[in-house]
């Protein structure tokens, strides 16, 4: 379900021009998951295997911007210096988020 989602908000690679759609993409802790990142919504994104690979070897490091909007992100450039940020296509409707989340809390509450 999360997947969905991130491919709705994403609609492809989020590397600043890369435009690989996100059936090509692979899911990504931002805040690592080595490192206490949770594996949530807020803290996802999709990345193509290239830049997945580059995140992850840590050629460039990935801040959320929560405070920003739904899913932006600052990605600072090491070569060249400058900062890029990454704005989802579509940001998730609050409703849409809301609906998600009472479908999980059902999918985890006790049978009884």
């Amino acid at each position: 379900m999360v997947k969905r989602l991130l491919a709705l908000r994403d609609q492809h690679c989020r590397y600043p021009g890369c435009r690989a759609p996100a059936t090509m993409c692979e899911t990504d802790h931002v805040h690592p998951f080595a490192e206490s990142g949770q594996t949530a919504y807020g803290n996802l994104a999709l990345w193509c295997k290239e830049h997945h690979t580059g995140k992850t070897a840590r050629w460039w490091d990935v801040t959320p911007l929560p405070a920003q909007s739904d899913g932006a992100l600052q990605i600072p450039n090491k070569g060249s210096g400058q900062t890029h940020i990454s704005q989802p296509e579509l940001p998730l409707h609050p409703a849409a988020w809301a609906d998600h989340q009472q479908r999980q809390d059902q999918a985890n509450a006790p049978p009884f």
